[in-house]
């Protein structure tokens, strides 16, 4: 026991000169340099787990020592808590002269499946030793709501050729909260397009899936989706036979309609109903073969 002690006070002793060592040899910096956030103001969907935010020093050509810098949470709208909601890596950095930027991480557990806007997070640089603090002393995240279309569908419907039961499962994904920007991935490497024209605001669209558009490889097939139907119409020249009594149509971009649930500020369902037959044309060479493909009406349906 004697011999424990004595080896574990000179591990203690020895850990301690280390670190007087490190803190002795800082030298800090003593020129004009100013420090701040790289960006003020940041917009970041709710469903972000993780962001970085540089910490810059600016005039910094002539630094003949070392700057630190503290910054923490400074404030929320959202009453959001640090270590639970927003955990905050390191506080304190040492910048060394030939460092100019370092990373400010930060993770996220913001999500809420509530209908909540406007909510924020402010960082501040709170101290500094051989530099000041500049004009962007401070960084603000704003939580955009994650777009009520994004997630997993699950489409059901009928087989056009066998009239069996058809399920398929699907993801749609935007840029941003609006619906400008929507596509339709079929997970075989390119997305489709979606165009919504708003009929009630974030209740009910219409929906137009463009003609004929690749969606990727699968099995050496060039895929790609598109209208299909059992009939002729009028005999139109771009309805084309593929097989007896099914039709496919390089021209007309498949129809459907999306209707949204909502009770007490939260989403209770998501129904995308495809008004059209639509199916998922494979193409090698000059042989033609369907993957998935539905009957007029199948839906969609959110999972997530």
């Amino acid at each position: 026991m004697k011999y424990i002690k004595i080896i574990g006070a000179a591990l203690t002793a020895a850990l301690l000169a280390a670190g007087c060592d490190d803190n002795d040899g800082y030298k800090i910096n003593t020129t004009d340099a100013v420090v701040g956030f790289g960006e003020t103001v940041i917009s970041l969907k709710e469903t972000e787990e993780f962001v970085t935010i540089p910490i810059v020093i600016e005039n910094d050509t002539e630094r003949d020592g070392d700057v630190i810098v503290h910054a923490s949470m400074k404030s929320s709208n959202a009453g959001f808590e640090t270590d639970k909601d927003i955990i905050i890596t390191t506080e304190t950095f040492r910048l060394p002269p030939e460092l100019s930027t370092i990373n400010f991480e930060v993770a996220l557990n913001v999500y809420n499946p509530e209908i909540t806007t406007g909510r924020n997070v402010e960082f501040q640089i709170t101290s500094v030793s051989g530099a000041s603090v500049g004009s962007n002393g401070t960084c603000r995240i704003d939580f955009v709501e994650q777009n009520f279309v994004e997630g997993v569908y699950v489409i059901t419907g009928q087989n056009m050729i066998y009239e069996t039961r058809a399920t398929a499962r699907v993801s749609i994904s935007t840029t941003d909260e609006t619906l400008d920007n929507v596509w339709l991935n079929f997970g075989i490497g390119t997305l489709a397009v979606m165009n919504f024209t708003e009929i009630e605001p974030e209740l009910e669209y219409d929906i137009e899936i463009e003609p004929f558009q690749f969606i990727g490889i699968y099995n050496s097939y060039s895929v790609y989706v598109t209208w299909i139907t059992n009939s002729k119409a009028n005999d139109d020249p771009d309805t084309m036979e593929l097989y007896a009594g099914l039709y496919y149509d390089r021209t007309r971009p498949v129809k459907a309609k999306l209707v949204r649930k909502i009770e007490d500020g939260k989403e209770t369902s998501l129904v995308i109903t495809i008004e059209d037959g639509f199916g998922l044309l494979g193409i090698l060479n000059d042989s033609y073969t369907w993957f998935d493909n539905f009957k007029p009406n199948a839906t969609m349906e959110k999972a997530d």
